[in-house]
């Protein structure tokens, strides 16, 4: 329960949370603890599935939206276009640059401008 409350919490709230200190303080948990029960119910720890959300919702701002690189990583809850460039190509081994130019499996429907974003 506690790691479904934490996944929960993590993908309502990955834009804005600053970190697993933060989940288990609104979960009201040690961060120990968290990082215990999670791990064991899901196999990676809860910064790192925080990581993996964030890193999907830029993905998914890349390539529906024509928006400016730092705005992605704001959105995607990213410190900086910087340190989104440093995880995005750990994560998937490609730029945003060149993850949002590869055809995707929605491509043939155009990005949506800039002032179509509703943050």
């Amino acid at each position: 329960p506690l790691a479904a409350q934490a996944m929960a919490a993590i993908r309502k709230n990955y834009a804005s949370l600053y970190g697993v200190d933060e989940l288990a303080a609104a979960l009201g948990v040690s961060k120990g603890h968290l990082v215990r029960s999670f791990k064991a119910a899901t196999g990676v720890t809860p910064g790192r599935y925080l990581t993996s959300v964030r890193v999907e919702a830029a993905k998914q701002l890349l390539r529906s939206t024509d928006a400016p690189l730092e705005l992605v990583a704001s959105l995607a809850g990213f410190s900086g276009a910087n340190y989104l460039c440093r995880v995005f190509k750990a994560e998937t081994g490609r730029t945003p640059a060149a993850w949002r130019a590869a055809p995707g499996p929605e491509d043939g429907a155009p990005a949506l401008p800039m002032d179509e974003i509703y943050v």
